[in-house]
Formats: C-alpha cells, sequence, structure tokens
C-alpha cells in the first residue's frame, strides 16, 4: 500500500485504533511487594506537592483525572504521609469515584517525633483514606523509628496493613538505615531522590549487601521529577 492509499483510508480506521493500541500494549512490568505473593507494578503515584491542592474545584478534578488515567493505565500503588498537607484528605474524596477494585495499594506513613502521638496519627489517616486497612505502612525518614516500629507492627498483627517498613530521602542517613535493616525485620524500603548520584557507589553496594541478607525487603526506589531539572534539560538540549 503506498503513502496516498493509507492517507485516505485513515479516517475510516481512525475509531479503532484507540482499542488496537490498548490490545496491543504489553502488561505493565510488576515486581515482588514483601514477603508473600503480593507484586505491584514499578511505577507508583506520590501525592507530595501533587495533592496538597485545598478546594479549588479546577485542581480537585484535575487530580480525579490524573487518579483515572493512572488506575486505566495499570497503576495501583499510591504513596501518601500525614506530612504532605491535604493530600491524604483529597485521596480519600476521589478514590470512591473511581473504579480501582483490586488495584489500589495504599502507602501512607507515620510522622511525629512524640512517641504517643503515632498510634492516633495512623488512626486519622485510615479514616481519611476511607480504607479498611493499608497495605504499606512506613515511618517517615526514620523519625523516631524506635518508637513507632512496634506500633506499626502491632497494627499489623490486627491485621491492619500488611507491609510495614521505613523510608529515607535526599541521600540522607543510610548509614542509619542499614542498622535498622540489619537489626529489624521489616518488608520494605523506600528511597526517594530526585538525583540517581545520591546513590553512589558504596551505598549502591552496602543495599545490595543487605537486600542479600537474612532480611530482605523491597527496594522501593522512589525517584522525583522536578519541573526545574526538566526545564534545565531543556535548555541544554536547545544549546
Amino acid at each position: 500500500m503506498d503513502r496516498r492509499r493509507f492517507v485516505t483510508m485513515l479516517p475510516a480506521w481512525a475509531p479503532a485504533l484507540p482499542a488496537l493500541a490498548q490490545s496491543t500494549a504489553p502488561p505493565a512490568l510488576r515486581r515482588k511487594l514483601g514477603r508473600g505473593a503480593d507484586s505491584v507494578p514499578v511505577i507508583g503515584l506520590g501525592t507530595w506537592l501533587t495533592f496538597d491542592v485545598g478546594d479549588d474545584n479546577d485542581e480537585v478534578v484535575q487530580r480525579r483525572e490524573v487518579l483515572r488515567r493512572y488506575f486505566a493505565a495499570g497503576g495501583g500503588l499510591i504513596d501518601s504521609s500525614p506530612m504532605y498537607g491535604r493530600a491524604e484528605k483529597l485521596l480519600g474524596e476521589l478514590l470512591p469515584q473511581l473504579a480501582h477494585e483490586g488495584r489500589l495499594v495504599s502507602e501512607t506513613k507515620v510522622w511525629t517525633p512524640f512517641d504517643a502521638l503515632g498510634p492516633g496519627q495512623l488512626e486519622r489517616s485510615l479514616k481519611l483514606w476511607g480504607e479498611p486497612r493499608f497495605d504499606v505502612l512506613l515511618v517517615h525518614n526514620l523519625l523516631n523509628w524506635r518508637a513507632h516500629l512496634p506500633t506499626l507492627r502491632r497494627w499489623q498483627e490486627q491485621g491492619r496493613v500488611r507491609h510495614i517498613g521505613i523510608s529515607t530521602s535526599h541521600g540522607s542517613k543510610h548509614d542509619e538505615v542499614e542498622r535498622v535493616l540489619r537489626s529489624e525485620r521489616l518488608d520494605v524500603l523506600q528511597i526517594v531522590t530526585v538525583d540517581d548520584r545520591m546513590l553512589c557507589k558504596r551505598d549502591r553496594d552496602r543495599r545490595h549487601d543487605v537486600r542479600e541478607g537474612d532480611r530482605p525487603v523491597l527496594q522501593h526506589l522512589q525517584k522525583r521529577f522536578e519541573l526545574e531539572a526538566g526545564q534545565r534539560d531543556e535548555r541544554r538540549a536547545a544549546q
């Protein structure tokens, strides 16, 4: 078929193109979660800043569309935290409006320096999400982890969360992360970075050693793509 005939026939094929693309799309890559048979898509959705939008209707509608497209594309894991302002509240409002049965993997954190406030903070997060239980709970940036990990374990024993762990960000506290992983039985380690160079060779080797030891965890690596970094790359490409 020559180009001219292809172009003349394209309008007749157009209605079938979206279905054709969907039928030929490869299945989403997945990764094992925790110690059982659970798995999650390798790409998750974070809510820091992006879902802390207040009551502006246009902003809320945009976030609803983000969630709809995310689930439609095969996504499942959504990460949040009490530190993220109104993000958990907005998730609790939007999730019931969307079809996600069997796909949502809910992940949030405990984030307080005070021992006594941890349990109440977790209860509030569960209420805001509107879920019967969480899939993953983390101690945010290792803040007061010695007090909060026992609380997460109690929730796990009660069936209120499936997997527990810790998080760290911006290339910090890796020595302490190693100590925790070697002393505690955890399911998930979340590492948040805006730059792969933050994980230097020594940290990559250490992470490999810990993973291959007797306490394996999911290395949940989150990379934040910042607008400014993208604009810098565009300027470099133009020069």
